[in-house]
C-alpha cells in the first residue's frame, strides 16, 4: 500500500505536467476566410483596368473588385500599391503536375507519328509488347484519369504559377488514348486539392511517345485505329442501351474499361482533345470529328 500511495501522486502530477504541456504547445493558425487586396492596380481585362481599387476574396473565391468596394471587418488586408493585379490564365491543354511517366519527351510533344511511339505505363527500360492490329489496343489506355495522379510539389506547378498561370486543363500525354482530363488548379497541398473538375475530355494523340512497336505505325494506322475504336465503343454502347432499356431475359453486355469512358464522348457530354501540330494532322482532326460525331 506505501508503494502505491507514492506512485499515485506521481502519476497525478505527470498527468498534469502533460496537460499543461498540451495547453501550451502552439497551433496552427486558421487561414482568414476574407481577404482583401486595397490600393492596387486591376487588369480586369483587355481595356479594362482600375487604377487604384480593391479586391475581395472569400473562401478563395473572389467576390467583389472596384474602385469602391466595402472591405469586410474581419479581412486579411494585403496592401498592393505600386503592384498590379491581373487575372489568372488558363492553359488549355497541359501535363502540369502529372508523374513524368505520363508525360511525352519534348521532340515526341512537337512532332507527328513519324518515329518509334510510346506504350503508356511502360516500366524503363523494358520494352512493351508488340502490337500486331486494333485487337491489340496498343498505348489505349482511356480510363484513366489526370485527377488521380496530380501532384503539387511537380516541378512544373510551381513554375507556371510564377508565370501568372493558375489553372489548367490537364491530361496524360502517353498513348494514342492518353485518358483523361481534368481542369486543375496549380495550388494546393495535396493532389486533391488541386481538382477543379474532372473528368472534363478525352485525350487522342497522333504520336503516342517513345517505346511504342508495331502497329499502328503511320499516320493513316492512327487515324484507322481512332476510327475502330470509336466504331467499337458505339456497339458498345449500342449494346448497353439495349439491356438497360429491357434487361429481362437478355444476356448482360461484357464490361470493358476501354470502350466505357467513351460513350460520354459519343453522346457528345464530354469533348475529344486532339493534339495536333502539323498541318495534315489537323485537317484529319476534322476529318475523324464529322465521321464519329465526336
Amino acid at each position: 500500500m506505501r508503494s502505491l500511495r507514492l506512485i499515485t501522486p506521481l502519476a497525478a502530477a505527470l498527468l498534469s505536467a502533460a496537460a499543461v504541456r498540451a495547453q501550451t504547445l502552439p497551433t496552427a493558425p486558421s487561414p482568414p476566410r476574407d481577404i482583401a487586396i486595397r490600393n492596387a492596380r486591376i487588369v480586369q481585362a483587355a481595356g479594362r483596368v482600375v487604377e487604384h481599387g480593391t479586391v475581395v476574396l472569400k473562401n478563395g473565391l473572389i467576390t467583389a473588385v472596384g474602385a469602391n468596394v466595402a472591405i469586410p471587418a474581419d479581412a486579411w488586408v494585403i496592401d498592393g500599391a505600386g503592384m498590379t493585379v491581373y487575372p489568372g490564365l488558363v492553359n488549355a491543354l497541359s501535363s502540369v503536375g502529372l508523374p513524368a511517366s505520363l508525360k511525352l519527351p519534348p521532340r515526341a510533344r512537337a512532332g507527328g507519328p513519324g518515329g518509334p511511339g510510346g506504350q503508356a505505363g511502360t516500366p524503363q527500360g523494358q520494352q512493351p509488347p508488340y502490337s500486331w492490329g486494333p485487337e491489340d489496343r496498343p498505348a489505349t489506355t482511356p480510363w484513366a484519369n489526370a485527377a488521380d495522379e496530380l501532384n503539387p510539389s511537380e516541378q512544373a506547378v510551381a513554375t507556371w504559377r510564377s508565370a501568372g498561370f493558375t489553372t489548367a486543363v490537364v491530361a496524360p500525354e502517353r498513348g494514342y488514348f492518353p485518358g483523361q482530363a481534368a481542369v486543375a488548379g496549380l495550388a494546393g497541398e495535396r493532389g486533391s486539392d488541386m481538382v477543379v473538375r474532372t473528368p472534363v475530355a478525352l485525350r487522342i494523340n497522333f504520336n503516342p511517345g517513345p517505346g511504342h512497336r508495331g502497329y499502328p505505325n503511320s499516320l493513316m494506322g492512327v487515324i484507322a485505329y481512332v476510327k475502330q475504336i470509336f466504331s467499337d465503343a458505339a456497339w458498345y454502347d449500342q449494346a448497353w442501351t439495349i439491356y438497360n432499356a429491357a434487361p429481362a431475359g437478355r444476356e448482360r453486355p461484357e464490361y470493358d474499361r476501354t470502350l466505357d469512358p467513351l460513350r460520354e464522348t459519343l453522346k457528345g457530354r464530354r469533348p475529344v482533345l486532339y493534339h495536333a501540330n502539323q498541318a495534315r494532322e489537323i485537317d484529319r482532326v476534322f476529318q475523324i470529328a464529322q465521321e464519329t460525331n465526336t
